[in-house]
């Protein structure tokens, strides 16, 4: 029953590819002029991204009766590990480290055994300081490469001597005669539907997420390369651009130019979308692996452009599927010219929780741990990212920090300076695979990583408090007190900027009511409307100008806001006795103040006015009854009237209250004691 499932496993996946497949896989010279045709298992090599074939023709039927060398057995090895991409990323050029039979071979072969000697971990050494790229492969070696790629190992499962032995053992054929790729592939699609080592249930075709049936992994971008440039001639010359992708894909989306549009940069920064057709001279021409396609763009289409990339700045791709049927996620991605690192410019604090870096390139992978902040000595940790956000272009990343910073971008505020940057080059990378590169970049960021690029302060000043003020106590409003959440540079502020509402003259002088210059509180003073007013937060509207911190950054407006009540009640009217006579006359004082006290507060002035008034101010005992009630809640009046015995002149009954009695609904206490004869 398994062997039977094992065999309908294979069958269906060789259903799903043959039907991709045209005569493009088959040029080879047969009888009567007919194409021979390639067998199953190397068609599903080729679809399955395994086997490409030669530069020029693809898999001809003559290439798959060909025998494979050693160097096409290893690029199938590192596909088969899942690490062909680290082959492609891999930084070769003339000079680097190599075998001793290197020379005379191409660069592609060249660099494939460089990557082989710079990993011995893939046991792919050859001898004697030799590789032997063109030697032929044999069925036993091959057969070694499907175990490693199994997930069996020398010599704890098997040795050289009992490589076929333990793999027929397995339930892998290794065939004897002559061997050639169509033997490789029969062996390949054997291994493919083996179980790895140690999961019975994990086939190799799923562990490589190769499998039509299982494969849910989206194709991507991994760079766009300007191949010629536009030129305007005469004559001109139609740009090209090359993009690639991590896996193949099929040919009919492949080459179906709606796929694709461009975006032409125009001379005054504007953007034009192109969607490239057949009828302006477009064509998309796929390479044998169908893993990149070089996009041919007509000059008509390039007119007025400038010449980032054969004209072009970025090309949008959608619709391109995989042989899994799984379509590419719509991406815009730019053109480069050549291969660069991505380099990081103005990394700045654009909140106190937000970090902002701008890079070089689009960025593809970012991880925000990677981010991390230091005091400015450079060792000390402050904090790290949590997590990210890219702007529409991909080079502007926006980091959001696990703890805050000051609002001026210190660890703290008694720091010398900003807090220092450092980020990781382990996963952060742009749509190129480049690292991040320069002096912010580090191998890994830990509590010892050497930071030594400041970060710029480009946390704009907010307003943390608002509070109304009656500077000259006389019990009308002239003031509002703004505290920022950071200095300001007085020499920046202007009055009309602000406007307090019900209230004209706003005006600004670094001196008001003793404040500091160059600190984070300021006073916009107004003229006073004449009436008692202490009791009410007049709202304050700023409208951006020229107002900034001491990093040049600017206040921005902020519509209609509330203010608090912080100006104490103040005596506004304060009325002497008159002179008793005996008989009942009556005579009396007053105490009018700026705003309604609070009903605790009025009775605590009545306490306190009782006991100062004693017999020496009123004469004779009885002679003179005293009165006293609020009228209204900021008006105390006090009644004294004489009896028939008559008494003496009270004019000097004193009404006083401490501050602390004074006290309005906003709980200011009103400034000394208020006193009256």
């Amino acid at each position: 029953m398994k062997k039977l499932k094992s065999i309908l496993t294979i069958i269906l996946v060789m259903a799903l590819c043959a039907s991709l497949f045209t005569a493009a896989y088959a040029k080879g010279n047969g009888k009567n002029g007919k194409q021979p045709v390639l067998n199953d298992d190397i068609r599903t090599l080729i679809e399955l991204g395994l086997l490409f074939g030669s530069d020029a023709d693809g898999v001809t039927y003559e290439y798959a009766k060909s025998k494979p060398t050693r160097i096409q057995a290893f690029i199938i090895y590192l596909r088969l590990m899942n690490d062909s991409e680290k082959l492609e990323q891999y930084l070769w050029h003339e000079g680097h480290d190599n075998f001793d039979d290197h020379r005379g071979h191409s660069p592609f072969v060249k660099k494939g055994m460089a990557f082989a000697k710079a990993h011995p971990e893939y046991n792919w050494i050859g001898s004697n300081g030799r590789f032997n790229p063109m030697a032929h492969l044999t069925a036993r070696e091959f057969a070694k490469v499907l175990l490693v790629a199994l997930g069996y190992t020398i010599p704890e499962d098997f040795t050289w001597k009992t490589v076929e032995s333990f793999a027929e053992k397995l339930g892998l054929n290794v065939p004897k005669g002559s061997f050639t790729f169509e033997t490789l592939a029969a062996m390949t699609v054997q291994a493919l539907n083996m179980s790895v080592k140690g999961n019975t249930a994990l086939k190799l075709i799923d562990r490589l997420g190769l499998n039509p049936v299982t494969d849910t992994v989206k194709p991507a971008v991994t760079d766009v390369v300007l191949s010629a440039p536009y030129t305007a001639g005469p004559p001109s010359v139609d740009g090209k651009v090359t993009v690639y992708f991590s896996e193949a894909i099929t040919s009919g989306t492949l080459t179906d130019l709606s796929n694709y549009a461009v975006d032409l940069d125009g001379s005054a920064a504007a953007y034009t979308r192109a969607q490239l057709s057949p009828a302006s001279g477009a064509s998309a021409v796929p390479a044998a692996d169908r893993k990149s396609v070089t996009l041919t763009i007509p000059g008509s289409a390039l007119q007025g452009g400038v010449s980032a990339g054969a004209g072009v700045t970025d090309i949008t791709i959608s619709g391109l599927k995989d042989a899994a049927d799984n379509t590419m996620d719509t991406i815009t991605v730019f053109v480069r010219k050549a291969a660069s690192l991505t380099a990081v410019s103005a990394p700045a604090a654009i909140a106190v929780n937000k970090l902002q870096v701008t890079f070089s390139n689009p960025m593809k992978t970012i991880d925000a741990g990677e981010f991390r902040l230091y005091k400015p000595d450079g060792v000390t940790p402050v904090t790290a990212g949590t997590g990210y956000a890219l702007d529409a272009t991909g080079k502007i990343v926006t980091i959001t920090l696990a703890s805050i910073l000051t609002a001026d971008a210190r660890a703290a505020a008694s720091d010398p300076a900003a807090v220092k940057l450092a980020i990781g080059t382990a996963n952060t990378k742009d749509i190129f695979g480049n690292t991040v590169s320069g002096d912010v970049a580090v191998a890994s960021v830990s509590a010892a990583t050497p930071a030594t690029v400041t970060i710029l302060d480009k946390i704009a000043p907010v307003i943390t408090a608002l509070e109304t003020q009656d500077l000259d106590k006389d019990g009308c409003l002239d003031a509002v007190r703004l505290t920022f959440s950071e200095n300001i540079k007085d020499s920046t502020v202007s009055a009309h900027n602000f406007d307090v509402a019900g209230y004209s003259g706003e005006a600004f002088s670094p001196a008001a009511a003793g404040d500091t210059a160059g600190n984070h509180i300021i006073y916009i003073t107004f003229k006073e409307s004449g009436a008692p007013d202490t009791g009410t937060a007049p709202a304050i509207t700023y409208t951006q100008g020229t107002l900034e911190d001491s990093a040049g950054n600017k206040l921005t407006s902020t519509g209609a806001l509330a203010t608090t009540d912080k100006a104490a009640p103040a005596v506004m009217t304060a009325l002497p006795v008159s002179t008793l006579t005996a008989g009942g006359a009556t005579s009396g004082a007053a105490l009018v103040l700026s705003e309604n006290l609070t009903t605790e507060s009025r009775a605590a002035v009545l306490s306190a006015v009782l006991a100062h008034v004693t017999v020496n101010d009123l004469g004779t005992a009885g002679d003179i009854a005293f009165t006293y009630a609020w009228t209204a809640n900021s008006l105390l009046v006090v009644s004294i009237t004489a009896n028939a015995n008559g008494g003496t002149n009270p004019d000097n009954i004193v009404l006083a209250a401490a501050s602390a009695d004074l006290l309005d609904a906003a709980g200011n206490k009103a400034a000394g004691a208020q006193i009256i004869k």
